[in-house]
């Protein structure tokens, strides 16, 4: 994100807007006027202040949601974007925050976001009334992610995913019904199995950056690639990772 952030600075700012960052540390209001235009106020300003080296652990915590903001940390804010930010993300921003994201990483050149969750059953051990409320909050997240540039992997065991108690399917029976069309099982892959995500990962791909970008890409022969070379053999986890690292090198880095 500090990248992403730094590109649009740069995109956003004239000669004086950058004489001034450098020799003040601050932002000028029209750059960050252009900032808040991506979306959530708040989040664009977090956004804004990543590029501000001192500032940019805070702004990504505070982005984030780890952590409100500390008084100084408050008043460093508001010096540098000269005005006054809300003190910490509100749960309810949750989905305008990853839109504007989205958005931002857009207009910095990027055609689409990834959000890899795994181990979704680690929320197993919530309170049932608090693991319902989550899962609403997250079908909002999804719906969110449908209407931008943004895709999600979520990884789970069967059982809390589809158990007959407390899972995703009996809590909230919609998010299981949205999702588990497209689902995956990984219980060690086979080699046919690899070559099917290696299809799914070349279509999204395409999907991102357009046909041209994967001309050449033989989806079947990088499935079997990534099946041969990952130790455990079948180990869905690590052929995940180096097919998005094969495809990553030969089309994100590529363009």
């Amino acid at each position: 994100m500090t990248a992403v952030s730094k590109a649009l600075r740069e995109r956003y700012s004239g000669k004086l807007d950058a004489i001034s960052f450098r020799f003040r540390n601050r932002l000028s209001p029209k750059v960050r006027e252009k900032f808040e235009r991506l979306g959530n106020e708040a989040v664009s300003r977090a956004l804004a202040l990543m590029t501000i080296d001192h500032l940019n652990p805070v702004a990504y915590d505070y982005l984030t949601g780890t952590r409100g903001l500390e008084p100084d940390e408050a008043r460093e804010f508001e010096r540098v974007l000269g005005c006054r930010t809300s003190w910490r993300l509100q749960r309810e921003e949750v989905t305008e925050a990853l839109v504007t994201v989205a958005r931002a990483m857009r207009e910095a050149g990027m055609k689409a976001l990834a959000i890899a969750i795994d181990e979704l059953e680690s929320l197993e051990d919530v309170k049932k009334d608090l693991l319902s409320k989550f899962l609403a909050e997250f079908t909002v997240l999804v719906d969110a992610s449908v209407r931008s540039p943004v895709y999600m992997i979520i990884a789970s065991t069967p059982g809390f995913w589809s158990g007959d108690k407390k899972s995703v399917r009996a809590l909230y029976p919609f998010l299981h019904q949205r999702l588990n069309m497209r689902r995956i099982d990984l219980s060690g892959f086979k080699e046919a199995d690899a070559r099917a995500l290696a299809w799914r990962l070349v279509n999204l791909y395409e999907r991102a950056y357009g046909r041209s970008a994967v001309e050449g890409i033989e989806a079947n022969s990088l499935g079997s690639d990534a099946f041969k070379s990952v130790q455990p053999l079948g180990h869905p986890r690590g052929i995940l990772q180096y097919l998005m690292e094969a495809l990553d090198e030969r089309v994100v880095r590529a363009k």
